[in-house]
């Protein structure tokens, strides 16, 4: 799907609904592979009562997502 899009320079998202943690750093690792993947919704990880995993992306304060070695703010990749 990903290499679809590129090809016909559509832009993508990359998300999930009631994932953890360790998916969404996946994700995020995803999205990394690809210049047409400039949307992000990596919240879900957040709508749980308890987080059981060790690990994985951090979620700060205003948005800012560390993990994979990026910030990741607000759908914007920035340089650690």
């Amino acid at each position: 799907m990903i290499r679809l899009a590129e090809a016909h320079h559509i832009k993508i998202q990359i998300g999930a609904f009631l994932e953890s943690r360790i998916a969404m750093t996946a994700f995020a690792h995803l999205a990394l592979s690809s210049d047409q993947i400039i949307y992000f919704d990596f919240d879900t990880a957040l709508m749980f009562s308890e987080d059981p995993v060790e690990g994985g992306m951090i979620y700060k304060a205003n948005g800012v997502i560390r993990g994979a070695g990026r910030a990741w703010y607000r759908g914007a990749v920035k340089n650690k």
